[in-house]
């Protein structure tokens, strides 16, 4: 899939991947042109004054913990990943080409921590309230098991995994944010013109329409 814009003074190459795919290794050189002032990559970054514990990580997004069979383990991969850099294939891929292409490399994210420490309290009284209702009504089944609590246990959980949801959504859209701010900055500083981004490929989409509204010219493209 590519969609392209071609308006405006900076131009930018999205590269939409799957982390883990090991085919990258070989072929993400050809999506990449040599032309390009810098290639950045989709990373979480070292950040060590967000650095946060499990045990705060549950705290600040309570719906995290009744919904581990969502999406808890990619979200605490994702918290502590900066102490493992290159664990993620596209990474690899990435480092390869900039060094093989003689291309400037810059790695560029939000941490989690940083993002859950910085939203709306709002968000963390809500995840609460939503956990307590799934708990109340789970311990109602443990003592009065039958189709009914069974029934009422089920849509009690609902809310909870609505509000993990969208705690993913406002996650990736931060980042988006992030990532054209800190793009447009470099771009100013540093008189680039043609720069490549490779980050997942639920970010293509919001990218996109960042850099349509931005006024910047942009190519995307699904790479894997």
């Amino acid at each position: 899939m590519t969609a392209t814009n071609t308006k405006g003074d900076l131009s930018i190459t999205l590269l939409g991947v799957k982390h883990s795919d090991s085919t990258l290794i070989d072929n993400l050189e050809e999506y990449i042109s040599q032309d390009i002032d810098v290639l950045y990559h989709e990373k979480e970054p070292e950040d060590n004054d967000y650095e946060m514990s499990f045990v705060e990580f549950v705290l600040r997004q309570p719906a995290a913990f009744s919904v581990i069979p969502v999406d808890l383990y990619r979200y605490i991969r994702r918290l502590f990943s900066h102490k493992n850099p290159d664990t993620t294939w596209d990474i690899r891929a990435s480092k390869k080409v900039a060094e093989k292409m003689g291309i400037e490399y810059s790695e560029i994210g939000r941490s989690t921590s940083s993002y859950i420490r910085d939203q709306h309290i709002i968000w963390t009284i809500i995840g609460w309230v939503t956990t307590a209702l799934f708990l109340f009504f789970l311990l109602v089944y443990i003592s009065y098991p039958n189709n009914s609590t069974g029934v009422v246990v089920t849509l009690s959980y609902l809310p909870s995994l609505i509000l993990m949801f969208a705690f993913m959504y406002r996650r990736t859209e931060d980042r988006n944010k992030h990532f054209i701010n800190r793009i447009i900055h470099d771009a100013r500083m540093n008189e680039y013109s043609n720069v490549c981004l490779v980050t997942g490929k639920a970010h293509l989409s919001g990218l996109t329409t960042l850099a349509e509204n931005r006024g910047i010219e942009y190519q995307s493209v699904a790479v894997s």
